[in-house]
């Protein structure tokens, strides 16, 4: 069995490696991030910064965007009470 620490830790790269991509360039709203979201959200007592996160990726401003995931990324980690590592 997976521990679940590792499964939280994997999908928190996911995010990070996708927020690191739509730093120049709008992303595609794909299956993987929206596992890893909906994985994340269920350890979460708050779900918004996972819904936001989604909405943020396809946003065209970028340093909006890049703001934004930024924020959100924030946000996310705090809610699981795990130490953004940047």
């Amino acid at each position: 069995m997976v521990p679940e620490r590792y499964l939280i830790k994997i999908a928190l790269r996911a995010l990070e490696e996708a927020a690191l991509r739509a730093k120049s360039v709008p992303q595609e709203r794909n299956y993987a991030i929206r596992l890893c979201l909906a994985y994340l959200a269920s350890k979460s007592p708050e779900r918004w910064p996972f819904d936001e996160y989604w909405r943020e990726l396809v946003q065209e401003d970028d340093k909006t965007r890049s703001a934004n995931l930024n924020r959100t990324l924030n946000a996310i980690h705090l809610r699981l009470g795990i130490r953004r590592k940047l």
